[in-house]
């Protein structure tokens, strides 16, 4: 899935920048590595050629015998007992002892007062000089008595061809002469381990000048990638406190949803317990409204009251005359038919009604 949002966005950059370092890292410690490796064969390379230089020069010199010391690394030396004492310690009654070297000629005693050792056999580990006596033949004698005859040296002369009657014509031509040996100097053989040394020593500067640049270069990507680094981190805190806002505000929203969802439920509950009281209510409230013979009857005109109400002041003034009998009875001829037509009409009236039979009061039509 992409990415949607930025947070997520500076997240994978950040991811990748510490992808890229780690690998310049790696990089670094790499080349680091091979610079040891290529350091540490170069030491040896030096050192196996200062060996080498010291080996000719110790076989260039001359043997020279060492000093016998009979002691290394500073120690003291010591003397030992001989098997049998010479007669220099015998006669004056001292012990024979010889020091621990390695050619000691002479016990302690007579080395003191420097005198030959007469006797006596050193002990085991102590060397001491023997001359060997030199046996002479005949022969050696014969030979050392007469010596070899001396070789004389012929000296060349080189003879010049005289000029004959040729009158000069024919000049002498001298044989050249002999050019003198002259010993060829064979030139110095470099040891393959110089030549190689010379190359790896040249192929490691090389390299450590290309991993010192390729270091520079990384460490500038390192410095390039820490300043993203900080300004995807910036980013990241400017979108962790957009987010912050954002749930406070969801959280409030939440809030404001739920005490709309309580108020709700209060009400569902309150019209389910108060429905049938208020129907109740508003069908008393209609009946009283009701005005009566106009809900009855819906042709019902009030112009027949006004009429019936002037006949009834006509007799009380009058009294008396057939025509307002005649009226009279015409009038409560036609009054009954108005009272039977409401009455007639009544329970038509009354069933139409919203309130059905028998509940809502009962309408009287107009009376005599």
């Amino acid at each position: 899935m992409p990415p949607k949002t930025q947070d997520d966005i500076a997240a994978l950059r950040l991811q990748e920048a510490e992808a890229q370092i780690a690998l310049a890292r790696a990089t670094v410690e790499k080349l680091e590595a091979e610079r040891m490796a290529a350091e540490a064969a170069l030491r040896r390379s030096e050192a196996a050629e200062r060996e080498a230089e010291k080996a000719k020069q110790m076989k260039k010199r001359t043997p020279t015998k060492p000093k016998s010391t009979g002691t290394t690394g500073g120690e003291e030396p010591e003397t030992k007992p001989a098997k049998v004492p010479c007669s220099v310690c015998v006669k004056a009654g001292d012990d024979c002892r010889y020091k621990t070297t390695g050619k000691a000629a002479s016990c302690v005693r007579c080395q003191e007062k420097k005198t030959g050792c007469t006797g006596g056999t050193p002990p085991d580990g102590v060397r001491t000089l023997k001359r060997k006596s030199k046996t002479v033949v005949d022969s050696d004698i014969e030979e050392l008595e007469t010596p070899p005859p001396p070789t004389k040296k012929i000296k060349k002369t080189e003879e010049t061809p005289k000029a004959g009657p040729s009158k000069g014509k024919e000049r002498a031509h001298p044989q050249p002469e002999p050019e003198p040996e002259v010993e060829k100097i064979e030139p110095k053989k470099n040891r393959e381990d110089s030549l190689d040394t010379r190359d790896l020593f040249l192929r490691v500067l090389h390299e450590m000048s290309g991993c010192r640049s390729e270091m520079r270069r990384l460490h500038q990507e390192v410095g390039t990638l820490r300043k993203e680094m900080t300004a995807v981190r910036s980013n990241n805190e400017d979108l962790r406190d957009e987010m912050r806002h954002l749930r406070m505000e969801m959280m409030m929203v939440r809030q404001a949803v739920r005490t709309l969802d309580d108020v709700r439920d209060r009400t569902t509950v309150l019209e389910a317990y108060l429905g049938p009281f208020m129907q109740g209510q508003c069908r008393d409230h209609e009946g009283l409204l009701r005005v009566p013979g106009v809900d009855a009857d819906p042709d019902y005109e009030p112009e027949a009251e006004m009429s019936g109400e002037e006949s009834k002041e006509g007799e009380e003034g009058e009294g008396t005359g057939e025509s307002s009998e005649g009226s009279d009875g015409q009038k409560s001829g036609k009054e009954p038919e108005g009272a039977d037509e409401g009455s007639g009409k009544e329970p038509e009236g009354s069933g139409k009604g919203p309130e059905g039979p028998g509940k809502g009061p009962e309408v009287q039509g107009p009376k005599n």
